[in-house]
């Protein structure tokens, strides 16, 4: 957490040009690893509530785990969630417009910036498909998306104003999978949807590789904090890396046929 800290302490801040900036921090996020976060009120989601698909075994005991640490460092810890993480979010068809539409934004820009079109040796199938996909989409069906996403999953931060610090829940729906199974078609069910909201939202979340399994394989728990409250998210982050530390640990090294 000193790492991470420092890196927000390196690049936080507007650019000249930015749209929208973050609240600034009330002292440098070096000096939040290792202070108070006080007594948290934190909701635990062991489930996937966007899609049900199931959570791995792993996945779940990594939240219990974590949870019931929490609650012995004096915090409490509840089943809750935000609902705008359910039912209509626009994480499905809305954000496959915005995502494929910027792709194909993403790839003229870099055309104009080399001067000349991205060719098949650029950028693998998936992406050009992708992209050409996003340019089917019309302005209408932009603005549509972006309004059915506002709507959606960016009011999840209602939640926090109704009095919770934390949101708990797993990082992806099963441990670390092989190359072999890290396949398109095998998405939904590896990586879920536990992360993205607040890639959308612009909450600070982090990823701590809490639990393992007995193949030595980190499973990391997500800790999911109000918007601008990076400092209570490195402090709790901080006391679970003293409690659970796991720089000292490694993964097993595969090779073919292992």
């Amino acid at each position: 957490m000193r790492d991470t800290a420092a890196i927000l302490d390196a690049i936080h801040g507007p650019m000249p040009g930015d749209l929208f900036a973050a609240p600034p921090p009330a002292r440098p996020y070096a000096q939040e690893v290792g202070a108070n976060p006080g007594g948290l009120r934190i909701g635990v989601l062991a489930e996937d509530v966007f899609l049900q698909n199931p959570v791995h075994a792993e996945c779940v005991a990594a939240v219990r785990k974590t949870a019931s640490v929490l609650q012995q460092m004096g915090h409490t810890a509840e089943e809750s969630y935000p609902e705008a993480l359910t039912g209509a979010t626009g994480l499905g068809q809305p954000l496959r417009v915005i995502a494929n539409s910027h792709r194909a934004a993403e790839l003229d820009y870099w055309s104009a910036r080399i001067g000349r079109p991205i060719s098949e040796q650029d950028v693998n199938a998936r992406i050009r498909a992708a992209a050409e996909l996003g340019r089917s989409f019309s302005a209408v069906d932009i603005h549509n998306a972006v309004a059915r996403l506002a709507s959606g999953v960016m009011r999840a931060p209602e939640w926090w104003a109704s009095g919770f610090d934390i949101l708990l829940t797993p990082t992806l729906l099963q441990p670390p999978p092989t190359w072999e199974m890290a396949r398109t078609e095998n998405e939904a069910a590896i990586w879920g949807l536990f992360t993205t909201p607040f890639s959308i939202t612009g909450q600070p979340a982090i990823s701590l590789p809490l639990h393992w399994t007995a193949d030595g394989l980190p499973v990391g728990v997500q800790l999911a904090a109000d918007y601008g409250r990076e400092d209570l998210r490195l402090r709790l982050a901080a006391r679970l890396e003293q409690a659970l530390p796991w720089s000292h640990r490694r993964p097993p090294i595969a090779t073919n046929g292992q």
